[in-house]
């Protein structure tokens, strides 16, 4: 019996045998760069391109180059894919920062390559990421915002990695006047993420915004900063009203009560001492009475 065309077909297709499929393979690298000197995640997925599940192992390599040149290793790991990990798996690489230090001009990157095996041909897939040139912030503090000639400076410095961890690190600290002179320049080790100091300001001294910079020594171009003032001392603006107990005063009075208040002109009560003394007016002349002269404190305005 003949057999329609458009039958045949599709008993031919049918009967012919399928191939065994290759992996395929998703390499997945941070999306913005690596930090350098700090772990960052490689993530190495396979799955099949047929309807047949994977089975047994995978073994993969990951090998991290320099770029362009591709002469020295920067990390390696082995990772195994099976069904007990779902065929994945995340990797932990750490670009040491000899990479970047001394620095260099522009940007650099590296060349993550994965290979793979056992696969019916060696297999192996490259990604070119670029590296950020730090690996963690300092934070700057002073106790004050506003200081005065031959006072003391006391700072504090925070260092942390990228995760916002305490880290022991070494960095750079400039302590610059407003001219943008360094006067001060330390490289100085921060134990568990801290480091506190101080310094004092000398007699003569240069009025308006001091800066405190931080660097790492891998990364000299970035700075973390942190801002006071050096101004000359001058004693606060207060206001002074004298309130007397009543209008007139009679002769035959024994005592005129006077009321002192003062009051800094950000509306704060002054605490102090003032000296009063009474005067009589006669005509145009103001004659002092002597015996009237007292000290008084003044307290809560």
């Amino acid at each position: 019996m003949d057999v329609p065309w458009l039958v045949g077909l599709i008993l031919l297709l049918l009967g012919t045998p399928l191939a065994h499929a290759e992996p395929l393979y998703i390499l997945v690298t941070p999306h913005q760069a690596l930090r350098v000197g700090s772990p960052e995640t490689i993530h190495v997925q396979a799955h099949s391109d047929s309807q047949q599940s994977l089975k047994g192992t995978l073994e993969v390599n990951l090998t991290i180059w320099d770029f362009p040149m591709k002469k020295a290793v920067m990390a390696k790991s082995h990772l195994i894919l099976s069904e007990e990990n779902d065929f994945m798996k995340q990797a932990s690489v750490t670009i040491p920062k000899s990479l970047i230090y001394p620095s260099q001009p522009g940007q650099q990157y590296v060349i993550i390559r994965a290979t793979w095996a056992p696969t019916s041909t060696t297999s192996f897939m490259e990604k070119i990421v670029p590296v950020a040139p730090h690996a963690g912030y300092i934070f700057i503090q002073t106790d004050k915002p506003i200081y005065t000639p031959e006072h003391l400076v006391q700072y504090r410095v925070f260092v942390v990695d990228h995760k916002m961890d305490p880290v022991t690190r070494i960095f750079t600290l400039d302590i610059k006047n407003p001219e943008g002179i360094t006067v001060i320049s330390q490289n100085l080790l921060a134990e568990d993420g801290f480091f506190t100091r101080s310094f004092k300001l000398p007699q003569i001294v240069s009025f308006g915004t001091w800066s405190i910079e931080a660097s790492y020594r891998s990364a000299a171009k970035q700075k973390f900063k942190a801002a006071f003032d050096v101004r000359d001392y001058v004693l606060p603006s207060f206001e002074v009203q004298l309130k007397p107990n009543k209008t007139f005063f009679y002769l035959n009075d024994e005592a005129l009560g006077v009321d002192i208040e003062a009051w800094y002109v950000f509306k704060e009560p002054v605490d102090g001492h003032a000296l009063a003394i009474f005067r009589v007016k006669l005509h145009s002349h103001r004659m002092p009475i002597q015996s009237s002269l007292q000290r008084v404190e003044v307290t809560e305005s």
